[in-house]
């Protein structure tokens, strides 16, 4: 069996002991595993096929107060909130406290579960990947509950943090998290992990060789919110961690053949003095030896396989790695005992007095001193990050040491080594100039207040302090960071280079959030009257609560309502929106133990709580009625005198104080009208309407009474009107960077036309027929808060010409003639625009099988029969670079009959100009 499947096989364990036997589903095979539990004392049995599960969800939410025996089933379908589809084929986990059940939902979303005493509960119902809720009830009697249960597809928030040992980090473990189903995820090489996990309560097992498959915490609550979640793994005691390295002597040569111990097992050192040895995670020793040597050793903190842990040998003397001084030691003689030899640790922690507070002495050398037989002795040890130190002997028996550190008096102290280990913590005093003190001075915009303070030398703890007000600490020279926090204030971190004694002083400001929905905020959503500040919180300790309130006004609960809270806490006021239960409950949750003065406001209704928090608990807000005012708005299109079509004013865009209100308005005339009724407590309030298509409108007022306002509102519109002596067509539409897009097209021109638009840039194009591809005239259309109206006036003019068209040529093909004619604008005169009426003068041709073709740029020809010598024809387009073309033809036999050289006749033309007001 692999370790990763060990790790689940343990976690299914901890999910499903209560209830079920562990199988091999999905596991290597092998025989059942049956977990034994105590039975559960009756008088605390809630749930029929119940299981004390302190995994359940709702163990801090919900709860059952049991008053009698019965018999109830509970039973309903469940839905999801936003789709109305029944939620099917799950399983469905119900908690009251610390007590669930487990049933599964049909695939119809049917679901059924027993309770076995009356009583007052508020019960707690998950489904994995659906948000917690809560109902409450009140049992009276045997009987069935009918509950259809509505839950809301949870969001995915991020879990995210480190995986380490003794403040270690260990990079490469495997996490698994289970509620459901399970989700993996591994730390990486720094340890850091991120997962995203629904809401509910996971239970947490890991894989990691050497480490326990448990964890702290052992189980993530993930709610509503991301998490940042550091990991503790524990030590197995397995040796599944591989260290490797060199044995060299004192001179860099590799020793071959060496002996690595370690916690009674051995390793040999190859050819080349290479080693491997399996160990166990933790702080642990390795000592080696060889032929001709000493003992060397060497500590390190494992967590994960190391190479390159090399050991050095000294020469043989009566301590493991020690060497002989060269000056006489005046200390105390060590007497050994010579027949108990072998390899004895001596090991503990090194501290310095700190004004009367040891601190862990890290990353440190210390040389232990010792005279035997009056020849002196010594050995090197460096503490490490946590201040633990070892030294090795050779022999049993009484040893007085004197240990020395640099800037610090000689410690001198006596030990009895007889067995394999012995412990014994060193606390040394620093020289007068090698420490200072360092006096911490913390207030808040008041006075000073009681706080906490951690400090690190070069990312390691020195140690952690609490101070009231003011403090002190001594510590050796060197660059420190200060980190400093209290409860409800926000963490700082000081860092000083401590070469002197040193003071300092700051203020701390307060948390941005009290708790889950609790911030800095004065953004009304229940107007309130007036700054409702209170000053009686006190803040005592970080621990989250969770407060179950309950409304009553006149004795009646206030059932699905939402209020504000308020209260004060250094200066600093903070807010929390809720909304209470079709039974007038709200849960709250909180991050500190305390004092708490809080006023809730509804929008007809207000009270006060005062309450002493040391852990969760329960209240009841008495409330009272607030004086109520109308304020009503008629809001209108001052430009109503223009037809918008299908344009009504839209009302998503109304808000009061900052949109926190929403009241369907009713809307008349068309939509152009529209009509608002607000009933408010006294207070002051900002009406604002805001419209791409209008000029925004806001209105301020401290409302003591019933208040009417009616306001015209300013569009943005452009206009059309038709001056012209003949009839046209136009199109509209917004050039890019408009803010509203628009495009009408081919549209008929009546007396007056309006387009309801928004600030912008538009193009306007007027036609003389809808059927043109070419305007007559065009022009752009701009409207900025200056200008908000634009009223377009397109003008058509007419003008007589007379014109003569180009020599003529003819082409006879068979029996007919063909005759061409070329009337260029250039050499008439004429401007690019429409044509609205040719006459030929004398043409004097037959009236009989006679055609003329008449084609200019941009418009299909057009084929006339020729029944006169005075011809008119339709409406036409011409370019000032383009030429009309007539074409006739008329029998050959008849040429000298119908031959012209030229024409000659006359040319209406239209003159359009388009005026913008």
């Amino acid at each position: 069996m692999s370790p990763k499947y060990i790790a689940l096989v343990v976690l299914g364990i901890i999910i499903f002991s209560s209830i079920f036997t562990f199988a091999n589903v999905g596991y290597p095979t092998g025989n059942p595993i049956h977990i034994k539990i105590n039975k559960i004392p009756k008088q605390q049995i809630i749930f029929v096929n119940q299981s004390l599960n302190k995994y359940a969800v709702g163990l801090n939410s919900s709860y059952f107060i049991p008053s009698g025996n019965a018999t109830i089933w509970v039973q309903g379908f469940l839905y999801n909130s936003s789709s109305g589809a029944k939620i099917n084929d799950t399983q469905l986990t119900v908690a009251a406290g610390p007590y669930s059940t487990y049933c599964n939902v049909s695939s119809s979303g049917y679901y059924r579960f027993g309770i076995l005493k009356t009583g007052k509960a508020n019960i707690a119902f998950y489904v994995y990947g659906y948000n917690t809720v809560y109902h409450y009830f009140d049992f009276i009697t045997s009987g069935t509950v009918w509950l259809n249960i509505s839950l809301r597809p949870s969001e995915k928030y991020l879990v995210h943090g480190f995986t380490e040992y003794e403040g270690i980090i260990v990079p490469k473990a495997d996490l698994y998290f289970v509620h459901g189903v399970s989700t993996a995820v591994e730390s990486g090489s720094d340890g850091s992990y991120n997962v995203s996990l629904y809401n509910g309560t996971y239970v947490l097992a890991v894989y990691k060789p050497g480490f326990a498959s448990n964890a702290t915490p052992d189980m993530i609550s993930v709610d509503g919110h991301d998490l940042a979640q550091n990991i503790s793994l524990k030590p197995s005691g397995s040796r599944s961690i591989v260290i490797s390295g060199y044995v060299k002597n004192q001179a860099g040569k590799l020793v071959s053949n060496a002996t690595v111990f370690y916690d009674g097992f051995t390793a040999i050192s190859n050819s080349n003095g290479f080693y491997t040895i399996n160990v166990s995670a933790g702080f642990d020793i390795l000592v080696a030896t060889a032929p001709g040597y000493g003992y060397g050793n060497a500590t390190f903190m494992a967590v994960a396989n190391e190479s390159d842990v090399n050991i050095t040998l000294p020469v043989a003397d009566p301590m493991l790695g020690g060497s002989m001084s060269s000056t006489n030691i005046p200390i105390n003689q060590t007497y050994l005992n010579g027949s108990s030899a072998g390899v004895y640790y001596l090991k503990g922690r090194a501290f310095y007095n700190s004004s009367g507070r040891y601190i862990p002495l890290t990353a440190t050398d210390i040389r232990f001193a010792v005279s035997i037989q009056g020849t002196g002795f010594y050995v090197l040890t460096k503490t490490n990050d946590l201040g633990y130190y070892n030294i090795t002997v050779l022999y049993g028996g009484y040893y007085n040491f004197t240990a020395y550190a640099v800037g610090f008096h000689p410690y001198n102290f006596f030990v009895k080594i007889a067995n394999k280990t012995t412990y014994h913590n060193l606390y040394f005093t620093p020289m007068p100039g090698s420490s200072y003190e360092v006096s911490l001075d913390m207030s808040n915009s008041s006075g000073r207040i009681p706080y906490n303070v951690s400090i690190y030398s070069n990312g390691i703890l020195v140690g952690n302090f609490s101070f009231n007000g003011s403090g002190n600490v001594s510590l050796i020279g060197g660059n420190y960071t200060f980190s400093i926090y209290a409860p409800g204030y926000q963490e700082i971190n000081v860092t000083r280079n401590v070469v002197s004694n040193t003071s300092i002083e700051e203020t701390l400001n307060p948390v941005t959030s009290l708790g889950y929905g609790v911030s800095e905020s004065t953004q009304l959503a229940v107007p309130v009257s007036g700054y409702p500040s209170t000053n009686s919180t006190f803040l005592y300790a970080e621990r989250t609560i969770n407060l179950d309130l309950r409304f009553m006004y006149h004795g009646s609960t206030v059932n699905s309502s939402e209020f504000e809270m308020f209260m004060t806490f250094d200066s600093t006021e903070y807010r929390y929106i809720g909304n209470t239960s079709n039974n007038g409950t709200d849960l709250m949750t909180l991050y500190y133990s305390g004092h708490y003065s809080m006023k809730f406001y509804f929008l007809k209704y207000k009270g006060d709580l005062i309450i002493n928090l040391t852990g969760s608990g329960s209240a009841t807000v008495d409330l009272s009625a607030r004086t109520l005012y109308t304020l009503s708005f008629e809001l209108y299109n001052y430009s109503i005198i223009f037809k918008l079509t299908n344009t009504s004013i839209p009302e998503s865009v109304i808000s009061l104080n900052a949109n926190n209100f929403d009241i369907k308005p009713t809307l008349s005339d068309n939509g152009s009208r529209i009509f608002v009724n607000y009933t408010l407590p006294i207070s002051n309030y900002t009406f604002r309407y805001d419209n791409i298509s209008f000029v925004p409108y806001s209105y301020s007022t401290a409302l003591r009474a019933n208040t009417s306002i009616s306001h015209g509102l300013v569009p943005y519109i452009i206009g059309v009107e038709n001056e012209s002596v003949a009839s046209w067509h136009f199109s509209l539409y917004s050039n890019p960077g408009s803010a509203v897009s628009v495009s009408h097209s081919n549209m008929t021109v009546s007396l007056e036309n309006a387009y309801l638009l928004g600030p912008g840039s538009y193009s306007f194009n007027a036609y003389l027929n809808t059927a043109d591809r070419n305007p007559a005239n065009t022009t752009i259309i701009t409207l900025n808060s200056t200008q908000t109206t634009r009223i377009v006036v397109f003008n058509v003019t007419n003008v007589l010409k007379r014109f003569t068209s180009e020599k003529t040529w003819v082409q006879i093909s068979g029996i007919n003639a063909v005759e061409e004619f070329n009337i260029t604008a250039l050499s008439n005169s004429l401007v690019t625009g429409y044509i609205h009426n040719i006459e030929f003068i004398g043409l004097n041709i037959s009236i009989n099988n006679t055609v003329m073709y008449v084609n200019t740029s941009g418009v299909a020809v057009q084929v006339v029969s020729v029944n006169s010598d005075n011809l008119s024809l339709a409406n036409l387009y011409i370019a000032q670079s383009t030429e009309l073309q007539l074409v006739m033809h008329y029998k050959a036999t008849n040429f000298t009959e119908y031959y012209r050289e030229y024409l000659n006749g006359t040319i209406q033309e239209y003159m359009t100009n388009i005026e913008v007001t």
